[in-house]
């Protein structure tokens, strides 16, 4: 009776083990992906849309599905009128610009995003959905930015007041720089909030200014009066 139970044990271990591969399988043809609402299957997407090429800011080339495509074929109408929400399958997210998105892939392989102007941490892995958002945003000469992009893209600056105050940022001239704007020490900027309240710096100044994200979202610069401390900054324009 014993062998005969150990045998069943055995006989029925092995099943599991085995539904356990066919399951498995089904499941990666079951990953969905949500798109403005609009659930996809996996891989109906690498099926129905054509692949194109890009490369990525790690100077390697990956092969998918362009994002606008995808966002468009979900019904979003006007790519521009939004910024974009990627979330991963641990609720890790991004947020990119309609630029981004026009730019963009879905690679097959780790179901991922890739940009060409975004560094690694935008290519987000396991990537359950992307929707449109109404995020904040940045202009920098011209240039748009999800609010967090900067931070991500330029080396962190802290700017040390006292003993018990310091801002982390990033550098004001690091933003310019960031466009490729010839001679900027040529230049004045206008660091403009979103109710239109504005301040005219100088290039020495962008040099020792920081822009900082925290609830206020504004522009520090130590050797000015506050009154150049712009909360809620949407725009830094060339003059």
């Amino acid at each position: 009776m014993n062998k005969m139970v150990v045998a069943m044990v055995l006989i029925m271990s092995g099943a599991a083990l085995f539904a356990g591969c066919i399951d498995d399988g089904d499941d990666g043809e079951d990953v969905i992906i949500t798109f403005n609402g609009k659930e996809y299957l996996v891989d109906d997407i690498f099926d129905d849309f054509t692949s194109v090429k890009v490369t990525a800011s790690n100077d390697v080339e990956y092969e998918g599905v362009p994002l606008d495509e995808l966002l468009e074929d979900a019904g979003v109408s006007d790519l521009s009128a939004k910024t974009y929400k990627i979330t991963a399958s641990d609720d890790f997210t991004k947020e990119v610009t309609y630029l981004d998105i026009e730019e963009g892939i879905l690679v097959e392989e780790e179901v991922m995003t890739a940009f060409p102007d975004l560094p690694g941490r935008y290519r987000v892995k396991n990537v359950v959905s992307i929707e449109p958002i109404d995020g904040d945003t940045l202009t920098v000469n011209g240039r748009l930015y999800t609010w967090m992009q900067p931070f991500d893209i330029f080396d962190e600056a802290v700017i040390t007041v006292n003993e018990t105050t310091a801002y982390t940022g990033v550098k004001l001239s690091d933003l310019i720089n960031g466009t490729s704007l010839a001679d900027p020490q040529n230049h004045n900027y206008t660091v403009i909030a979103d109710d239109g309240f504005q301040k005219e710096v100088t290039w020495d100044d962008m040099m020792r200014g920081i822009l900082v994200d925290d609830e206020d979202q504004w522009t520090f610069f130590p050797h000015l009066e506050k009154k150049y401390n712009v909360k809620n900054v949407v725009e830094i324009s060339v003059v």
